[in-house]
């Protein structure tokens, strides 16, 4: 196999380096004189792996929180503040609403796909 890294040990030019050839494929070769641990070799996948079912696991979780509350939470009303695209979901609407009652003015945003009609923002009476 064909090790493109830079050497460990430079050598000067004009010096003799040996290599090591693979006798069926001779445009496989190496420079190295001892082989590379395998631990070394392995710790990109030991420390990947466990990130892959930990994000996965963080995944699952989020998705059975999110699942709960649109299947057991009470639904509210919302009011449409401000709609506009975004860059972020270029085929969707984002809508910006607050609580309906208005006591709480926490804006939530919720991206609409734009298969369906755009909303206006409501207007106020005052």
């Amino acid at each position: 196999m064909t090790d493109l890294s830079p050497p460990t040990i430079s050598s000067p030019p004009g010096e003799t380096v040996q290599i090591h050839v693979d006798p069926n494929d001779t445009s496989s070769w190496t420079d190295r004189t001892v082989p590379e641990s395998l631990a070394h070799r392995l710790i990109a996948g030991a420390v990947i792996i466990p990130a892959v079912f930990i994000t996965i696991l963080a995944a699952l979780i989020l998705r059975r929180r999110l699942l709960n509350i649109w299947q057991n939470a009470e639904a509210a009303l919302y009011t449409v503040v401000v709609t506009r695209h975004s860059a972020l979901a270029p085929l969707s609407h984002t809508v910006n609403c607050v609580l309906g009652t208005g006591r709480d003015p926490t804006i939530i945003v919720v991206y609409i796909p734009a298969r369906f009609p755009r909303r206006s923002p409501a207007k106020s009476s005052g």
